[in-house]
C-alpha cells in the first residue's frame, strides 16, 4: 500500500523519540469533540457514547494497547482554565505514555469575550499548562468554526481569521521547541471537510464529495466516520515516531464498525 505523507492535516514537528512510542497508558484529555457530543443529548447518553474519541483510537489500532482512558469533559468551555487544570492534575497521576489532546486548546482562544478576555494572552496560559505534560503529546491547532455560528456557536465567540492565524503560529513555534509534541491541524481538517474536497490520512483518501459526512449538521463536532478520520490522523502524526503504519487499521469505515459494533 503506498504511503501518503498527511502535509494536508497533520503539521509534524518532527518528534525524536529516544525510546520507542508506548502505548501502554494513552489518556485523552479535551472538551466535546474529545468527550462525544451531539446536539440531540446535549448532557450526554448513548449517541454521545458512541462518539467518544478514546473509542476511535482503540479502534484504529491493531497492535496491542493499555486501555484508553478519556478524562476530557464536554462542559470544559464553562470553566476554561479550572476544567483544564483538574484534568492535567489527573493527568499526572496517570502517569501517560501518550497523551491526546486534539481539543484542548479551542477553548483558550474561543469563546465569549468577558470569559476570554485577551484571546492570545488566554490561549499562552494554555500553552503554559501543556508545558506541564512529560510524555509524547499530539495536539490539535485551532480551526475557523464560523459555519458553526447559528448552530452550537455565537458571533462573538469565533476569533477573528487573523487570531487565529497567530495562535497557530505560536503553537507552531512552541511545538517546535519541544520534541515529544506534534501537531493535529484541525483547521486543515475542518477547511476541507467544509469545501467537500479530497481529505488524505495515511494511506488513507476519501474522495472529494464524500468529506462533508465526517461533521454533524451543527458544524462543529464530527460525526463516527469523522471520529474514524481523525483517529488516523492523530495516528499518523506518530508513524515516524516509533508506531508503525502497520499498527494502524486505514480505512474509517472499519474503523468505524468495530466501534459502533455491539460488546460481546
Amino acid at each position: 500500500m503506498i504511503r501518503h505523507l498527511v502535509l494536508l492535516l497533520i503539521t509534524a514537528t518532527g518528534l525524536l523519540a529516544s525510546e520507542p512510542l508506548s502505548l501502554d497508558r494513552i489518556v485523552v484529555i479535551g472538551a466535546s469533540v474529545s468527550r462525544g457530543f451531539t446536539k440531540s443529548e446535549p448532557f450526554g447518553g448513548e449517541k454521545s457514547v458512541q462518539l467518544r474519541f478514546d473509542r476511535y483510537l482503540d479502534a484504529a489500532l491493531t497492535v496491542p494497547h493499555g486501555k484508553i482512558i478519556n478524562d476530557s469533559n464536554h462542559l470544559f468551555f464553562t470553566a476554561v482554565e479550572k476544567e483544564a487544570g483538574t484534568q492535567l492534575d489527573r493527568l499526572k497521576r496517570r502517569d501517560p505514555t501518550l497523551v491526546v489532546a486534539v481539543d484542548f486548546l479551542f477553548w483558550f482562544l474561543y469563546g465569549h469575550p468577558d470569559r476570554v478576555g485577551d484571546r492570545l494572552a488566554m490561549f499562552e496560559k494554555g500553552l503554559g499548562m501543556l508545558e506541564a505534560i512529560d510524555a509524547p503529546l499530539v495536539v490539535g491547532d485551532i480551526p475557523d468554526t464560523s459555519a458553526a455560528v447559528g448552530h452550537m456557536l455565537t458571533a462573538n465567540m469565533v476569533p477573528t481569521a487573523g487570531i487565529r492565524a497567530e495562535a497557530n503560529q505560536r503553537l507552531a513555534e512552541w511545538a517546535a521547541e519541544r520534541p515529544q509534541v506534534s501537531i493535529l491541524s484541525l483547521s486543515n481538517f475542518l477547511k476541507t471537510v467544509e469545501a467537500g474536497s479530497r481529505l488524505e490520512v495515511g494511506p488513507l483518501t476519501v474522495e472529494a464529495g464524500k468529506t462533508r459526512e465526517l461533521l454533524q449538521p451543527d458544524r462543529l463536532h464530527p460525526t463516527a466516520a469523522g471520529n474514524a478520520a481523525l483517529a488516523l490522523a492523530t495516528l499518523a502524526t506518530l508513524i515516524d515516531d516509533g508506531l508503525s503504519e502497520k499498527s494502524v487499521l486505514w480505512d474509517p469505515g472499519e474503523v468505524t464498525k468495530a466501534t459502533l459494533a455491539p460488546a460481546k
